[in-house]
């Protein structure tokens, strides 16, 4: 049986160099940070047993019907941090209140990285390193039209993450 990747210091080192330079990018379209997350996935980086992997808040553009709803964070983490972090979002999950709103987790075990392009433009991990998702990770999403649930729901994550 296959031995499954959790974050370790080079791992966590590797995946914060990365985040680093994602920080330097402005103006690259797709993969800027998405307005009010810059500080949240500081926050949550700043602890050594936890890294964010790939997020995306919603906003609503007015000027076209959205068909995507949701706001989401993917997050690695330490094999000793699994049960408690898991508590924590099945709390999360259980206080959150929004009228309309599905907020889901899961445990993702190592994934292929379907965002590796043969020459990509933005050389970040995400798109140069095939193994970049071969890490046990968690996966929070919430499907909402409403940008107060999707408020609520960043400033749930910031306290959820804050260990």
């Amino acid at each position: 049986m296959e031995e499954i990747t959790y974050l370790t210091k080079e791992l966590k080192d590797y995946y914060i160099a990365d985040f680093q330079k994602l920080l330097s990018f402005s103006d690259s379209e797709f993969w800027d940070i998405d307005e009010g997350l810059v500080d949240i996935l500081i926050q949550i980086n700043a602890n050594s047993e936890v890294q964010t992997l790939y997020s995306k808040r919603y906003k609503p553009k007015p000027e076209y019907l959205a068909t995507e709803t949701d706001s989401y964070l993917e997050i690695a983490f330490t094999k000793e941090l699994e049960p408690e972090l898991i508590s924590r979002l099945a709390k999360l999950k259980a206080d959150f209140v929004c009228t309309n709103a599905v907020l889901t987790f899961s445990v993702q075990n190592p994934l292929n990285n379907v965002n590796v392009k043969p020459e990509p433009k933005i050389l970040l991990g995400c798109t140069t390193n095939p193994n970049y998702f071969m890490i046990r990770h968690i996966k929070i999403k919430l499907e909402s039209q409403s940008p107060a649930c999707h408020d609520i729901f960043w400033e749930k994550i910031k306290t959820t993450f804050s260990l």
